[in-house]
């Protein structure tokens, strides 16, 4: 996955800063930061196109911020912004920079096989200039989302509405890519929220459409209508709102991009932040490099305390259902079978699939015969295997199946660690047993839980889980003898 995997759509961003909203009870409520309070936001932003040979990417970030004032009218902020790489947070601004360096460097063209055709030499010329241009495609990309690749940094100020007054930033765009993707921004109405309200907001956006493979991407500004509705919650702490979005009169602006969108936002009554949300946009007309004209775009945001960035730096969901079937797949009998053959041979070739198995699915059982093939083939030195006669290509090919190996067994070890953290309700099979608890690990017939309330460590045999607690326990619960070798 490279960095020009997230296309041409870059938005100038209003706020990404959290909003206060009103409950429905009498009470109005207004977004009053206390100055000091320091709050963390993950923010994911997905885009999956049907008709590209890799329709899936993915890009996070972390966005902190720092109260700084409060006065009768409107409060500020400090904030900066934390991009992470395709699996994980940059170690820091200098891996950015060394990054930028080496894709502004020039491509020069490869000379083909000695005495080659005009027509292969043609051939090589040619890779060098794609190469060339997605390098450049690249670096538009980190400039014109800088939340997302580079460390930003700035201020923010907006009224007890959560409407902008005025930003500053070390970059043009300082909170991330802005309406379209960026956080579902939610302002509060104007009036006393006795009742149940509803508004439109236009926000100005500017969208990158990119051009022929030779010019720069041009940017159109349209304006997005925004209607946000109150919902019932089912928690009398938190407030929740639905949302629609759409490029302000009418579905066709420009050159038919057409942008529309769904979503909601939770918002926590006792301190007047949000707590998270997402927003599904179906976009058409603007080209995401090699991706098609027509994609979906889902951005999410979730606050962070420590458990929640622990799971989101691991790039998995940070939320008590993280670990379910549903949000984070299970390998299939076909994907352990592929993993078993590619990696059962001396040199193999293990293909592009191993990508998605190692982000994207939950790692086989510990004792799992899988995961003794790759954990023995991943503590191989490189020279392991070695022959006199061993072709450039076969020694290649063996290199490649050892780094994967040891990328699955990093990334399996990460997950596992993730897993011990995570704070969710576990249930028996009655379901009249449940609580709220860590798991730490297992033995063979019991799983150790610490209570979120107390602290307290104790025992509860597997069979009496409920079905898919015992799956998870079974899944991401390790013995203390493989949890002290991780």
């Amino acid at each position: 996955m490279t960095l020009n995997d997230f296309g041409r759509i870059a938005l100038v961003c209003l706020a990404m800063m959290p909003l206060t909203t009103s409950d429905v009870c009498g009470q109005t409520l207004r977004y009053r930061p206390v100055v000091g309070q320091e709050l963390e936001y993950g923010v994911e932003f997905r885009l999956i196109c049907q008709d590209a040979r890799e329709p899936e990417v993915r890009r996070r970030c972390r966005v902190r911020y720092r109260m700084i004032a409060l006065t009768d009218e409107h409060w500020e902020a400090e904030f900066t912004t934390h991009p992470f790489t395709a699996t994980g947070p940059y170690s820091g601004p200098e891996a950015v920079e060394r990054l930028m360096g080496m894709l502004s460097q020039e491509v020069t063209p490869v000379p083909g096989p000695s005495l080659a055709p005009p027509d292969i030499q043609a051939r090589f010329d040619s890779m060098a200039k794609w190469a060339a241009r997605q390098r450049k495609a690249q670096v538009t990309d980190m400039k014109v989302y800088p939340g997302l690749f580079l460390f930003c940094s700035g201020r923010m100020k907006a009224n007890f509405q959560g409407e902008l007054l005025a930003t500053t930033s070390n970059t043009n765009m300082p909170m991330l890519v802005g309406q379209l993707a960026g956080l579902p921004l939610c302002r509060l109405s104007d009036k006393d929220a006795s009742a149940p309200f509803g508004y439109k907001d236009y926000r100005k956006v500017n969208l990158l459409r990119k051009g022929d493979e030779e010019s720069d991407p041009v940017a159109t500004s349209v304006f997005l209508l925004q209607t946000v509705k109150p919902k019932t919650s089912n928690d009398p702490n938190v407030a929740a709102f639905d949302l629609e979005c759409e490029i302000a009169g009418g579905a066709n602006v420009g050159a038919n991009i057409r942008v529309s969108g769904t979503g909601y936002s939770e918002f926590s009554i006792n301190d007047s932040m949000p707590i998270g949300g997402n927003t599904d946009y179906e976009v058409s007309g603007v080209t995401f490099a090699g991706r098609g004209n027509s994609y979906l775009v889902r951005v999410s945001f979730q606050r962070l305390d420590p458990w929640r960035r622990t799971l989101f730096d691991a790039m998995l969901l940070p939320t008590a259902t993280a670990l379910d079937r549903e949000n984070l797949p299970r390998l299939t009998p076909e994907q352990l079978s592929g993993l078993r053959t590619a990696f059962g041979k001396a040199r193999s070739r293990t293909g592009p699939d191993i990508v998605s198995m190692l982000f994207y699915n939950a790692p086989p059982p510990y004792d799992s015969a899988i995961h003794e093939t790759i954990e023995e083939i991943a503590s191989r030195d490189l020279d392991d295997g070695a022959v006199p006669d061993e072709s450039s290509r076969d020694r290649r090919d063996r290199e490649e199946m050892i780094n994967q190996a040891r990328s699955l067994r990093t990334r399996w070890k990460q997950m596992w660690k993730a897993a011990t953290v995570v704070e969710r309700e576990w249930s028996d099979t009655s379901g009249s047993f449940k609580i709220a608890a860590r798991m730490l690990g297992r033995t063979e017939t019991d799983v150790a839980l610490q209570r979120i309330d107390n602290g307290q460590r104790i025992y509860v045999p597997l069979e009496r889980l409920g079905k898919i607690d015992q799956e998870i326990a079974e899944t991401f619960a390790l013995s203390p003898e493989a949890l002290r070798g991780l």
